[in-house]
């Protein structure tokens, strides 16, 4: 008997097998990369959760004017404003609702939303206030916005850094 046929079948079922296992890994890998892909940096789920003012970095982030007007301020300005900052804490939830809450107790509340496919925040106050923010960076941790546009350049802290907690 002549073996030939064997060996002949069992190399083309090996190289079957080999090719189903790489077309199976391009699969895989395929079907992973458009899962990653989907959840784009600045979707809503990146934002729910809790996140924490960090006030040197966001004070930091303060242009020269700015820094300028808070160091001319007196003692007890300075220590007012610290203390209205730190600890800042903005609740994002799923259904649009936000809350800012004070270290003091106090606080707001209001909605929020995406737009520009992502690359901007608008927050709107229950005081009817409106604040559009740019999204500079946003990951797994950290949140860092730029106010923008209507009242942006009065405020003392218009770049804010958001730390996850």
């Amino acid at each position: 008997m002549n073996q030939y046929p064997n060996d002949y079948h069992q190399i083309r079922l090996r190289s079957c097998l080999k090719a189903s296992l790489v077309v199976f890994i391009l699969f895989v890998s395929i079907s992973s990369g458009l899962a990653q892909s989907q959840k784009r940096p600045g979707s809503e789920d990146d934002f729910v959760g809790k996140w924490k003012l960090d006030y040197a970095a966001s004070k930091a982030k303060m242009d020269n004017q700015k820094k300028s007007v808070l160091e001319t301020m007196s003692s007890d300005q300075k220590e007012r404003i610290e203390s209205n900052y730190k600890g800042r804490v903005y609740q994002f939830m799923l259904d649009g609702k936000f809350r800012l809450s004070l270290i003091s107790g106090g606080g707001t509340s209001g909605t929020w939303r995406l737009e520009k496919q992502g690359k901007q925040l608008i927050m709107a106050f229950e005081s009817g206030d409106e604040v559009v923010y740019n999204i500079e960076l946003i990951s797994e941790s950290k949140l860092s916005i730029k106010a923008v546009g209507k009242g942006s350049s009065t405020m003392l802290f218009p770049y804010l850094v958001l730390l996850k907690q």
